[in-house]
């Protein structure tokens, strides 16, 4: 149960956000109409199979016909739904809305190892929306000009021509880190530049070839590969740190799915809706919820950006519904989404090293603080800990021994010794433990 948010009524108490009501009996899944409707629609449930892993997005966050559209798309349902979220985005919501209070975009990264089904998934989705006008863009920018560039105009508006809408578009990525490899280039405006259009139309860049500006409403959707957090930090880096990492959504997949190739693919046109988030003169039952979320979380955690997208969650999914407004459980699923993401978060960090000695000095040190919370005063041969990784394969022996004997003389690691007639001394080829005090 929610506090109550007095900002907007005092009279007004959050419901309980707990699980979804139990399933009907299992019926053959029915798609929604395509007509839009004046009043808001209620949730379609179906039966659903229940999520049990932490990092899996849970069956509760999902809503209304983007959610059963997932679920009729033979693939996990957190990529089906979440690759739904960015291509649905990118038709264009609320493009009539003036002053807008919620900017309708998101990005998103599918995250999963090589060949789980991160690419057959996406694109299942993209054909599932069976769209016939040109609303994905699949080229990889590689810095701020060339992204900008992509969107431009092929020709160049006069001065006193009126300004054209914003394209609406979906930058859809079967390789995110192809992009994500520029945007750690040291000294890459990429990053900046994505930021800016996670919230506003328009950007620019002005260099030695001139100055550009181009007027699009974007949202992303890539594949990136990440067996595990050790291999998405190499993406989400500290070139990245400057807001990036906190705008996208990330999904990880299932280690075990095993495609159905012999799924008959589905198709059905889906135009947006327009959705009001707040009317004139009266409180929003989206806003108070949310706030009230925001004030019930654990002491030191922030939930500013992470609100932020679950109000954008909340809108495309209700516009995808045709619903009028953002209904209560449009939200209670939204913000169920936001704690997931939470989660997600806690362990797909982003790494904070800005070179390669940095980044295994990094990765040595979580290996044995890893091992010390296992095996707490326990010594270990630094091999034991080195080879069920990647180290020396991506960085090198010379990197991994220079990087360990740095630690050992600065005192984060300490060497096993023994003692004879000669007193105490170092063994030879030592094993090692964290120094915990």
């Amino acid at each position: 149960m929610f506090p109550v948010n007095q900002e907007y009524d005092d009279n007004y108490t959050v419901p309980d956000l707990g699980g979804p009501p139990a399933p009907p009996k299992a019926k053959v899944l029915e798609m929604p109409a395509a007509a839009p409707v004046t009043s808001p629609s209620p949730v379609v449930t179906v039966p659903i199979t229940t999520q049990t892993h932490p990092l899996l997005m849970p069956d509760d966050a999902s809503y209304g016909w983007l959610g059963d559209h997932a679920r009729a798309i033979s693939a996990p349902l957190g990529w089906t739904y979440c690759s739904l979220l960015a291509l649905f985005a990118g038709l264009g919501i609320n493009t009539n809305e003036e002053n807008e209070l919620v900017y309708p975009t998101v990005y998103v990264a599918l995250l999963g190892g090589v060949g789980k089904g991160k690419s057959l998934t996406m694109k299942r989705a993209h054909r599932s929306l069976r769209y016939h006008h040109n609303w994905v863009e699949k080229k990889t920018p590689a810095s701020d000009r060339g992204l900008i560039k992509m969107f431009m105009p092929a020709t160049k508006p006069a001065k006193d021509a009126p300004q054209e809408p914003a394209i609406n578009c979906t930058l859809m990525l079967d390789e995110l880190k192809n992009m994500m490899n520029k945007v750690n280039i040291q000294g890459s405006s990429l990053s900046t530049t994505l930021c800016t259009l996670w919230s506003e139309d328009s950007a620019g860049v002005s260099d030695v070839k001139g100055a550009s500006t181009v007027n699009v409403r974007l949202s992303l959707l890539g594949n990136l590969k990440s067996k595990d957090p050790e291999d998405f930090r190499k993406s989400f880096c500290s070139e990245s740190l400057g807001g990036l990492y906190d705008r996208f959504i990330f999904c990880p997949g299932p280690t075990d799915w095993e495609p159905d190739y012999n799924w008959d693919q589905i198709t059905e046109f889906r135009a947006p809706t327009q959705v009001t988030v707040k009317r004139p003169g009266l409180p929003s039952l989206a806003y108070q919820m949310l706030s009230a979320w925001r004030k019930a979380s654990a002491e030191g955690s922030e939930r500013g950006r992470i609100g932020e997208i679950a109000i954008r969650v909340a809108l495309i999914s209700a516009a995808a519904n045709h619903d009028s407004e953002i209904t209560e459980p449009c939200m209670a699923a939204a913000l169920r989404f936001a704690e997931w993401q939470e989660r997600v978060r806690s362990i797909y960090t982003p790494s904070s090293a800005r070179n390669d000695d940095a980044a295994i000095t990094g990765l040595i040190l979580a290996a044995f603080e890893a091992y010390e919370k296992d095996n707490p005063g326990e010594w270990v041969r630094f091999w034991d800990i080195a080879r069920p990784s990647t180290w020396y394969a991506e960085y090198g022996s010379a990197a991994c021994t220079r990087a360990k004997q740095a630690m050992i003389n600065d005192g984060f690691l300490i060497e096993e010794t023994e003692e004879d007639e000669r007193g105490v001394r170092r063994k030879h080829n030592p094993k090692l433990r964290l120094r915990t005090m």
